[in-house]
Order: structure tokens, then sequence, then C-alpha cells
């Protein structure tokens, strides 16, 4: 059995925990004694001059001794960490004018495993990077001691972090996006307007919907941001936003354009995709699949369907998170050996499907050996 830590919560309501004991910090988190404790764990190596804690804590002329003020309140903290039965004595201690943590346990802070996370994804590549960007944004449950944010000290430390997970969330919302996982990128951006509201994010939000498809879906988001957005602000909704309105608009009641101009956005679309296989969400995969029996239904059209899944050495199904490292491989495979014509789309985590165009069933087992082989 591992040794028990010391666990502190910073982002979002502030708590204390020596393994899964709850360790009371007083009436309430910006009573003194919470607030010594918390300038604590926020300061480097966990240590701040008694100086900045009188300063920090007690206004100027709240009381006329602040110095022996702060011992009565580490006199104070080091009862509740005994009474909750946390391991050591002495707890805090003051060496050379500082207030020093005397580390008896580990201790874990929710803050500066955040910054190590985002740290470490620096020099990191690809799914690992995202990996440990996801790891560092759940840590994020809201602002920096949320009940403590009209403090003085807390303002910047408060103003800091939310800014390092606005980058930590547009990080992972970048690399979701050149993955086109949408409803991945819908799920994140939503979760992060719960805690932070940023109209990048919106936005974000509304191109997830647009992307997968859910056009209606994306009309009521866009008309409960705008709600929002008017009820907080007296300026007109940014363009940005309007642009997003009437390109939804223009899915759900179709524009007012004449039949070249409509073409002519056809074509640019396909253009993007020119000289690539067509990968597309799974909603758009079944669309295009309904067209072509219809289309079969009054001429000859040689298509089939075919799956790719991966499966361990006994052909069972793969767990989860080795099926998602695979993908990666098995999706590029994909791309390099399906021709220009044909058309796929990820089903599942371990699963793709594939519309081949002008060929026939049988043949489809070429094609499919043709990709195992890339993949291997």
């Amino acid at each position: 059995m591992g040794e028990k830590k010391l666990y502190v919560n910073l982002l979002g309501e502030f708590s204390v925990w020596y393994g899964d004991k709850k360790v009371y910090m007083g009436r309430t988190s910006t009573g003194r004694q919470a607030q010594l404790f918390q300038l604590l764990m926020i300061s480097p190596g966990f240590q701040i001059s008694k100086e900045k804690l009188m300063a920090d804590i007690y206004k100027s002329g709240e009381f006329n001794n602040r110095n022996n003020s702060v011992n009565n309140a580490i006199y104070r903290l080091r009862k509740m960490l005994t009474d909750a039965g946390v391991p050591g004595d002495e707890y805090i201690a003051i060496e050379n004018g500082n207030c020093v943590w005397k580390e008896d346990i580990p201790v874990q802070v929710d803050t500066v495993e955040f910054k190590r996370l985002l740290e470490e994804s620096r020099d990191a590549e690809d799914d690992d990077k995202l990996h440990i960007l996801q790891e560092a944004w759940l840590l994020y449950r809201g602002p920096l001691l949320a009940s403590n944010s009209i403090e003085e000290w807390a303002i910047p430390e408060n103003l800091h972090y939310k800014e390092l997970y606005r980058d930590c969330t547009n990080q992972i919302a970048d690399i979701l996006k050149e993955k086109e996982r949408w409803e991945d990128l819908y799920t994140l951006y939503t979760t992060a307007l719960g805690i932070e509201t940023y109209e990048e994010w919106q936005l974000g939000q509304l191109d997830a919907l647009i992307a997968l498809g859910e056009y209606e879906k994306a009309y009521k988001t866009y008309e409960k941001a705008v709600r929002i957005y008017t009820e907080v602000s007296d300026l007109p909704v940014s363009e940005e936003m309007l642009k997003r309105s009437r390109k939804i608009s223009q899915y759900l009641k179709g524009g007012y354009e004449d039949l070249d101009d409509i073409q002519v956005s056809f074509l640019e679309v396909a253009k993007k995709s020119e000289e690539q296989v067509y990968e597309c969400p799974y909603p758009n995969f079944m669309d295009v699949y309904c067209s072509i029996l219809r289309l079969g239904a009054r001429i000859e059209v040689v298509s089939c369907l075919m799956q790719c899944t991966i499966v361990n050495r006994k052909k069972l199904p793969v767990q989860k998170a080795v099926a998602a490292k695979k993908s990666a491989l098995l999706l590029q495979a994909i791309k390099q050996t399906l021709r220009y014509g044909d058309i796929f789309t990820q089903y599942n985590t371990s699963r793709f499907l594939i519309i081949l165009n002008h060929t026939k069933k049988e043949n489809g087992k070429i094609v499919f050996n043709r990709i195992a082989k890339v993949y291997e």
C-alpha cells in the first residue's frame, strides 16, 4: 500500500484531503488559517516571507500587532492538521523571516501538478501531447480559489491560471480539429464554457456542431450564446458570430443565392479534398450510402461496403487504449491505399467503414489486403 499524501485542491472550490479523509480548515475557506495555508501552497517551494503573509492576510490597521496575529494563525493551523491526523509536529516553521512548509509527508497540490503537466506537454508529440494536455485540463475545475477571488493577493494568481487553462484548452482544440474529432471537440468546448466563457470557444462549439451536421442543435446553441452575451453586454454580436448564424441558416432553410453561386460553393468544398480519399463523419457517411442505394434503383452502380476492424491475434476485440493507438496507424494506411473516389468514416475507436466505388464485392479483398500490408 502506497504512502498517504496530503492532497490540496486550489482550482475551483478549496479543499484539503489526507488520503480519503477531508481536513477541516475552519468554518470558511476565507478564514485566516485557510488563507495562510493557501498562500503557502501557491508560493514557490511552499514558502513565503512573513512580511508578505501579514500584508496579504491582515489589512492595514486591522490589528495592532499583525506579527502576533500571524503566529496565532500558524498555531491554530497546526492544531487543525494535528486534529485531522496528518503526520508531523511542526508543519510550518519560521526560517530567516520566511514561513516554510515542513514536508513530513508527500504533498500534491493541483496547481503544481497542472503547471508540471503543461511543461511536460511542450516536449511531447502527437497523441502523447494530447493525453498530457487532457490530464492537465481535467485538473482545472474552476477559477483558482473561487471563494477568495476578491482577495487582493488571489486576483493576479486567479488571472494567471485562467490564462493557462485557456491556452491548454486551445491547444487541445487545435489537435482535435486537425484529427477532425468533432464530437470530442464539441465536448471540450461545452465543458470549458461551463467554467469560463470566451467567444472563441462559443465559435468553436458551433463549428464542431456544423461539422457534425447538427444544424438544429447548432442554431439553438447560437441562440443561447447570443442571449447570454446580450444579458451581460450592450455591444452588438460580433461579425464572426453572425457568420456562424448565416452558415447555420443556409443549412436549415437554404440560402437565397442563385444556382450558379450554389454550384460554386459546392465546387469550392470539393476542391479542398481533391486528390484525396474522402473522409467524412459517420452521419454524412450514412447519407452517402443511402444516396448510392437510391441511385442503384435507377442505374447500375458498382460499389461495395467494407469494414476494417482492429483485433488481436485471436481475432478478438482489443482494449480501448490499445485500439486508440493502433487506429491512428490504420487511419494512415486507409488514406494511403484508397482511391480518390472512395469514401470512409471512423465508426468507433477500432472500426472503419469504407465505400469502394467502381469495385465489385469480390475485388474488395484485394483492397483489404493492400490496407493490411501498409498497416503492418
